[in-house]
């Protein structure tokens, strides 16, 4: 036992001594056995997904913060190169998946019709919504939907959220804003149609 002890202590003295020495080896070996390295990697890899996954899952959960910092910061340092090559890849993705994207919007209009209500009315809104409106107006106007949605619910009437200045009226050109909507009974909203009167 002492024998062994002496000679892991060597060893480690001699690697300590020869570290560059160790370092030139290790990086000509991974050179040269590249492929070799890749195929074993691979190997693992699907021998041990299950574990990679939950490990990979429980890592960012406890570095969740410091792992979006780093992202963050790495995102706006190399902004320039990131986005065309971010743009592509989501193009070459949704070219690739469109049908899956197709299904998986489909659920998720679905489960979100006050979302979809606001995010077309945005739409359509488009030339009209201003610079200034920051994401507690986008919240506000999405519970706007909410609320005509609510009271459809509540109520034997359908509920509209109605611009107060029309988009596009003839006269006047209102915009896609907080103070420009008003929850009102859809007859109502339809009768007014894109009319106003200065």
């Amino acid at each position: 036992m002492v024998i062994a002890d002496r000679t892991k202590e060597l060893k480690k003295l001699w690697a300590l001594n020869n570290f560059e020495k160790i370092k030139t080896y290790q990086k000509a070996w991974r050179e040269k056995n590249k492929e070799k390295i890749k195929a074993q990697k691979k190997v693992y890899y699907y021998e041990n997904i299950e574990k990679i996954k939950f490990d990979k899952k429980e890592t960012y959960i406890l570095n969740k913060e410091i792992i979006k910092a780093r992202t963050n910061a790495y995102y706006h340092a190399n902004k320039e190169a990131l986005i065309p090559k971010m743009k592509a890849q989501g193009k070459k993705y949704r070219a690739k998946n469109k049908e899956k994207i197709q299904e998986k919007n489909k659920i998720w209009w679905a489960a979100n019709p006050d979302k979809r209500t606001a995010y077309l009315a945005k739409r359509r809104a488009k030339h009209r919504v201003p610079k200034w409106v920051d994401k507690e107006e986008k919240f506000l106007i999405v519970e706007a939907y909410n609320l005509a949605k609510l009271r459809n619910k509540m109520s034997n009437i359908v509920w509209h959220v109605d611009h107060i200045i029309p988009l596009l009226a003839e006269k006047a050109s209102g915009l896609h804003t907080i103070h420009n909507l008003q929850v009102i009974p859809a007859k109502l909203n339809q009768l007014k149609n894109n009319n106003y009167e200065v």
